[in-house]
């Protein structure tokens, strides 16, 4: 009852031991300190300025489960290359860190994949092979719910705060390394031959607030989510056909698009994609179950010398970025078809019997962890021969 009439989340129940018929008279009890440490007296928790860089065991935990799709999907990371700045290599070391820029920000800009299968490679991989966090921005209604149901909010254990303009200022502003995917839930819930496509508003907003604070944005692509299912439509469409043949369902309410003016927000109900996992499994030469992931990170762009409030320079800017991310697309597009082990049998018995052994425990490379062993981090097959490829 009292939960009820006060709400769980600000109700804290103190046993006074011993305290007879008046507890508030016992010398043995500091009734200020109880009010200062309850809930009602706590600060509400900044999502950006009280973050706390993950422990190992958070790492740890976080990676077990990034680690059951990695196990199928054997993501392959490339950057740029600033002694060959026409070409990649393997790993992350083409992405400039904050510390590295004098605590300048990073603003890592790319496309998303179908239901945001490629967000946990994403964060992971930064996190052992750079040592920082990429702060992503997720759903709001995502992280509540999650937080609400009682269980551990990975989200923001690894630095992600709910999509405002004024976080992402915020992060910018602290200097941080921020993920941030313009396409937002519109490249996430992406309809039928929408795959690998740049779906972005038109608004330049992300290039003002990040060329106020210097940032450095790295564009990047992704591709091998959307090549494991098949989206077999939307299901606003869906809906119109059953109501086509149903006159009796109630009629669609008409909803107000919400526009963050940085990246696509879905609206309250969202469209959901009708998908179904493919039928064949990943092959060499075409897409199935299993595919494998591929990144790339491109050249980085500095904004340190652009006018924030020059729109046509901005507008350039942006232009420039988003054909960097469609140069990145295209070129894993042709590179992955170099992948002897692109095909999911073949790269699972490597992964399996030819590596088993091998190699120790991967190491995180650098920041508060380290040289600290990730047990859960498994080996992964080798891919294309990168200094064979084409620039993108």
């Amino acid at each position: 009852q009292l939960e009820e009439r006060c709400g769980a989340s600000r109700l804290q129940l103190k046993r006074l031991e011993s305290s007879g018929q008046e507890p508030l008279a016992d010398a043995r009890l500091d009734l200020a300190h109880m009010l200062r440490s309850s809930p009602i007296y706590q600060r509400p928790k900044d999502a950006v300025y009280d973050f706390q860089f993950p422990t190992l065991a958070d790492l740890e935990k976080g990676s077990e489960g990034v680690e059951r799709l990695a196990q199928v999907v054997s993501p392959i990371f490339c950057s740029w290359d600033d002694k060959a700045p026409a070409r990649r290599r393997f790993g992350l070391a083409g992405v400039p860190t904050p510390a590295e820029l004098g605590g300048r920000p990073v603003l890592l800009v790319g496309n998303h994949q179908i239901l945001g299968a490629d967000l946990g490679p994403l964060v992971r991989e930064f996190l052992v092979d750079r040592g920082v966090v990429a702060r992503g921005l997720a759903s709001g209604g995502a992280m509540r719910r999650i937080s609400n149901e009682g269980r551990d909010n990975t989200f923001e254990t690894f630095g992600a705060v709910p999509v405002t303009p004024r976080n992402i200022f915020k992060l910018l502003q602290k200097g941080e390394m921020t993920l941030l995917f313009p396409g937002g839930m519109k490249e996430a819930l992406h309809g039928p031959g929408e795959e690998y496509k740049v779906l972005w508003p038109e608004q330049t907003d992300f290039v003002r607030v990040a060329a106020r604070f210097g940032a450095v944005v790295v564009p990047f692509g992704g591709i091998g989510a959307d090549d494991s299912v098949q989206v077999l439509g939307k299901s606003d469409k869906l809906m119109e056909s059953l109501r086509s043949v149903m006159p009796f369902l109630p009629p669609e309410q008409p909803e107000k698009k919400k526009d963050s003016g940085l990246m696509e927000v879905a609206p309250q109900r969202p469209s959901m994609p009708v998908v179904a996992p493919r039928l064949g499994l990943a092959s060499g030469t075409s897409p199935g179950l299993g595919d494998r992931y591929y990144f790339s990170f491109g050249e980085p762009v500095d904004l340190k010398g652009l006018d924030p409030k020059d729109k046509g320079s901005c507008a350039e800017a942006y232009g420039d970025i988003r054909s960097a991310v469609e140069r990145e697309l295209a070129w894993l597009l042709r590179a992955r078809e170099k992948d002897p082990f692109r095909g999911l049998l073949r790269r699972q018995l490597y992964e399996r019997v030819a590596a088993f052994g091998l190699e120790g425990p991967r190491r995180v490379a650098a920041g508060p962890l380290e040289g600290q062993a990730v047990q859960s981090y498994g080996a992964r097959a080798p891919s294309f021969d990168i200094g064979q490829l084409s620039p993108p």
